[in-house]
């Protein structure tokens, strides 16, 4: 895997480094987040996380996780040697409308048309973050220990869904047969991410199955402020619900739309190959890969579905034509 030397050359040159991920964090960003964090300090380094959201409960496992701040840290000189982007390619990802950092840089793997930061290191082919970060810390020389091999597992195992995803490559199955003989147990991660439902989110998760809606080989699956309400959960149970829909026999893409706002809605989409939805992405202001991507999206509940309904439908009419 090719490291560009400017990367390497920034980090290794910064004395402080800020490491920021998407809003929503999930296993990858905050897996990459906490692993970089704890190599970069071993090379004596001052490092800070930065997340505009909290960390989830199903994430509050992996060793470092009480340090993600939604604050700017207070920075001797001014700003941080070093911003590192994680996770998402852009500024607009992170929630927050400007960032400090006399370097910016990009460790990303989703696929975008935006040019944010000084060095950007993205690759859309590869499994996660977490594989990126991994390789960029074996290239900084820096130490992978237990705690930070566990944070690097759990991030290529949830971006993989358990290694069961096509993004799942023989360099993601060989990281992960490291970092297992570094100390992770496999059966823990899994545990801790998918073996530990709570019993609102599994109300939450059959009122939403309850209410998937079928246009030909599209699935929709919604959750409103109502059914937060009703069931006593917030957006940080819906995690993974974007993968109920593609489950089912016949479905080709299933859209999940998460309400946000009065008239707001953030879209995600799962393909089982033939569509490409990141390209659909885009034009929501989103992106992701071929097969999972999102976006956000204004309206009604009935106009936000129809839209990317009729999308869809015109994407798979061109892909056949």
């Amino acid at each position: 895997m090719k490291i560009p030397d400017a990367l390497t050359g920034a980090i290794r040159q910064a004395q402080s480094v800020l490491l920021v991920a998407h809003v929503s964090p999930d296993g990858d960003a905050l897996g990459s987040s906490l692993a970089l964090a704890r190599a970069l300090r071993g090379m004596g380094k001052s490092v800070s996380i930065l997340d505009k959201d909290a960390v989830p409960r199903i994430y509050r496992f992996l060793p470092g996780w009480e340090a993600v701040s939604a604050e700017l840290p207070d920075v001797s000189g001014g700003e941080p040697d070093a911003l590192v982007l994680l996770d998402c390619g852009e500024l607009e990802r992170t929630g927050f409308k400007s960032l400090p950092g006399r370097v910016k840089l990009v460790v990303d793997h989703h696929l975008t048309e935006r040019s944010y930061g000084d060095v950007r290191w993205v690759l859309p082919t590869v499994s996660s973050t977490g594989e990126m970060v991994y390789n960029l810390i074996r290239a900084l020389g820096a130490e992978i220990d237990a705690k930070t091999a566990l944070c690097l597992y759990t991030a290529i195992f949830t971006d993989t869904g358990g290694f069961r995803y096509s993004s799942s490559t023989p360099s993601s199955f060989r990281a992960a047969a490291d970092l297992v003989e570094l100390g992770v147990k496999p059966w823990s991660i899994t545990e801790n991410v998918y073996e530990s439902i709570s019993p609102a989110r599994m109300r939450l998760m059959g009122m939403a199955i309850n209410g998937i809606r079928f246009h030909d080989d599209v699935a929709v699956i919604v959750v409103t402020h109502d059914m937060y309400r009703e069931t006593g959960t917030t957006d940080e149970d819906t995690e993974n619900f974007a993968n109920l829909a593609r489950s089912i026999q016949g479905v080709e893409v299933a859209v999940f739309i998460r309400q946000t706002g009065p008239e707001s809605f953030k879209v995600s989409m799962r393909s089982k190959g033939r569509v490409n939805v990141a390209a659909i992405a885009e034009t929501i202001r989103g992106g992701g890969h071929h097969n999972a991507a999102g976006g956000k999206m204004d309206g009604t509940l009935a106009e936000v579905e129809e839209r990317i309904v009729v999308a869809l439908k015109n994407a798979r009419r061109d892909s056949q034509s």
